[in-house]
């Protein structure tokens, strides 16, 4: 049976929330970032499933609460094991009124406050036509998604240059394949935040009501 366009499954890893952002020094906004990530995939056509990988108990409860299937990492050493795991037990999905799984799987980082549906769909485009794809992040060194339609595919490689990392493993940058008015459409789902500066530029981006509530809270 052929594939729709909204039958991908996104992993999300989620570590422990309360030391999350602990580099940005403001952990209040790990769950925030996640909620508006969260917000944008629910609001896309192209997304069927989101998988939390995770086992912080403030993290499952919010998830089961807000329509995400969780997978524990209870045992996974970091985030390519826990998203491994996410990825194995998304093939597996089927969905009940279709009567078919995942066309695709993508991993996201959890800290995409600016994501949009219109981002998503920009990635997740490119990646339906190539068997591993990733997105850069702003700075282009590191990840924000990786996508496969292989299920037989090498896993993720986020961390440390995580850019060069999956192009040695033969993964496809999806950045340097889109058109300009790709790009403009992927900008949003590129601003991952780990410093103070990437929470700058994500605000003047534009961050989703969760963040900006927060943000307004702290009188930031």
């Amino acid at each position: 049976m052929p594939h729709a366009p909204g039958d991908w499954a996104v992993v999300i890893p989620v570590k422990a929330l309360a030391r999350a952002k602990t580099r940005l020094g403001r952990e209040d906004l790990a769950l925030p970032f996640l909620a508006d990530a969260v917000a944008a995939l629910h609001a896309s056509p192209a997304v069927r499933w989101i998988v939390l990988a995770t086992s912080d108990p403030d993290a499952i409860a919010w998830g089961t609460a807000h329509g995400c299937l969780v997978v524990p990492d209870a045992g996974c050493t970091g985030i390519n094991d826990a998203a491994q795991r996410a990825i194995d037990y998304s093939w597996e999905l089927v969905d009940p009124g279709l009567g078919r799984g995942p066309s695709g799987i993508a991993v996201m980082v959890s800290d995409l406050p600016c994501l949009t549906p219109d981002s998503i769909a920009a990635a997740l485009g490119l990646a339906a036509g190539v068997p591993v794809g990733f997105v850069a992040d702003a700075d282009g060194t590191g990840t924000t998604t990786w996508c496969t339609t292989a299920r037989t595919s090498a896993g993720p490689a986020f961390g440390l240059h995580s850019c060069a990392a999956h192009r040695a493993l033969g993964a496809v940058d999806l950045v340097s394949q889109a058109d300009a008015t790709t790009l403009a459409r992927l900008v949003p789902a590129r601003r991952d935040v780990d410093t103070a500066d990437a929470l700058l530029a994500a605000t003047a981006i534009g961050v989703g009501a969760a963040t900006l509530r927060a943000l307004e809270l702290s009188g930031t």
